[in-house]
């Protein structure tokens, strides 16, 4: 087999056969990286962003709409196209749920349908609402997004993703049985929509009557949702009497019970066995006496309102200073497609709601860090990823941008060869017409 880094193999070869042999030798480099992983590391190791555009590319290929010429593109798909082979369950689940437009774990809307009735209600905002009514309106609409921590740590100890998929399961059928009616008992009319956003975050959609962005008391909040909320085991206990945002309580309420409720659904007898068995890496999961394996649940939010009133985009800043001093948002503005994109402010409200999801997880490590206790020292191994993975996933990267690298001097060394032919071409043609000038002068 050819070696891809032997660049004196490719001299005089051409273009289809330089692209087959460069081929060949990715698959072989690909199957060396790859072999080894888990189908969970796999998976992380080729996002979905990857799948899809190794998808449309291989697509294109076998539509022939790519010419041979396009080696550097080529090289990208096979490499793409080789580790979508090596996780085919996860390739095939996600463009079944693609199809579908439903995550097919969970039934669950995705990320792109969340997305899509964040822009519709943004722009229902902007043609119906102007100045402060528009702020007002927006601070009764938020978004809280949550990830399942751990989710990692039961698809490597088990090997298996069929037992992290039931966990997805079980917190969308939580949610949807603790959460989401606590959501809608809120004010007259609340909206809440449930969505898995990818991997083991989700994110929930809130469309309320209520401001959103209003500060409370724990007694005030408590008497918003009464009817729908179970605060008897622990919540009060958990989120303090200091007055809060009703969307933080509400966040933090998610967090809290969620994570209660996904702990009671684990089979930990079944975990711990694998576990103390070696399944797992030994050296990653030494297992104190009596310790028991728990999820944590990390979530943050944000109001729709929050990114006009405080943005983090310098080109909103004069315009909400404006806002400040005369009381009246420069409606204009707000409704001027070109500087105040819906996408902008979409992005820009998930951005939000994400960072605080991912202060929550640092808060939750270095609690555990700070512990001396050993079950949360192993914990913040098995909430994290461990070094072993974390040492391996690196490699993998390195050893990607490294085929890139070489998959670039390819094309280069191609590019080079055409012009050395055309060159020679032009060289022989010359001698030819020389040649023949010789010829006739003779005759």
């Amino acid at each position: 087999m050819t070696d891809i880094r032997d660049k004196d193999k490719f001299e005089g070869l051409g273009p289809a056969e330089e692209v087959e042999t460069i081929a060949e030798s990715a698959r072989s480099l690909v199957d060396t990286l790859l072999h080894e992983l888990t189908i969970g590391e796999k998976a992380h190791f080729v996002g979905e962003g990857d799948v899809t555009r190794a998808l449309d590319i291989l697509r294109q290929l076998m539509e022939g709409k790519h010419a041979p010429e396009k080696t550097l593109e080529t090289v990208h798909a096979l490499l793409a196209g080789d580790a979508l082979k090596d996780i085919h369950p996860e390739t095939l689940q996600y463009i079944e749920g693609k199809i579908a437009g439903k995550d097919p774990v969970t039934g669950l809307e995705r990320r792109e349908a969340q997305t899509n009735r964040m822009r519709d209600m943004f722009n229902e905002l902007r043609e119906t609402e102007e100045g402060a009514a528009f702020i007002e309106s927006a601070n009764k609409k938020g978004l809280i997004v949550f990830d399942v921590r751990g989710l990692k740590m039961v698809n490597d100890v088990m090997k298996d993703h069929k037992y992290g998929d039931q966990y997805l399961k079980n917190m969308t059928d939580l949610t949807n049985e603790h959460i989401l009616p606590v959501l809608k008992a809120l004010g007259n009319k609340t909206d809440a929509t449930l969505a898995r956003d990818g991997g083991d975050e989700f994110s929930i959609l809130i469309n309320s009557d209520m401001d959103l962005s209003e500060k409370v008391g724990l007694d005030n909040f408590l008497a918003d949702v009464d009817a729908a909320i179970d605060h008897t085991d622990g919540f009060i206990e958990h989120v303090g009497r200091q007055e809060k945002t009703r969307l933080e309580f509400l966040t933090e309420y998610a967090e809290f019970r969620l994570a209660q409720e996904v702990n009671r659904s684990i089979d930990r007898e079944k975990l711990c066995e694998f576990m103390a068995k070696g399944e797992a890496d030994p050296e990653a999961y030494q297992l104190p006496e009596h310790f028991e394996p728990r999820m944590l649940v990390a979530a943050g939010s944000s109001t729709f309102a929050e990114v006009i009133e405080h943005p983090e985009n310098e080109e909103f800043k004069d315009d909400i200073k404006a806002y400040n001093e005369t009381g009246e948002l420069p409606i204009k503005a707000v409704k001027d497609p070109s500087k105040y994109a819906i996408n902008s402010l979409v992005g820009a409200i998930r951005s939000r709601a994400d960072s605080r999801s991912y202060k929550r997880k640092t808060d939750q490590n270095n609690a555990f860090i700070e512990s001396e206790k050993p079950e949360d020292q192993l914990m913040i191994k098995m909430i994290s990823r461990n070094d072993v993975t974390v040492k391996l996933a690196l490699d993998l990267q390195k050893s990607r941008g490294e085929i890139r690298s070489i998959a670039t001097e390819f094309e280069t060394q191609v590019t080079r060869l055409s012009r050395q032919r055309e060159e020679v071409a032009a060289e022989r043609d010359a001698c030819l017409t020389e040649k023949a000038v010789l010829e006739a002068k003779l005759a």
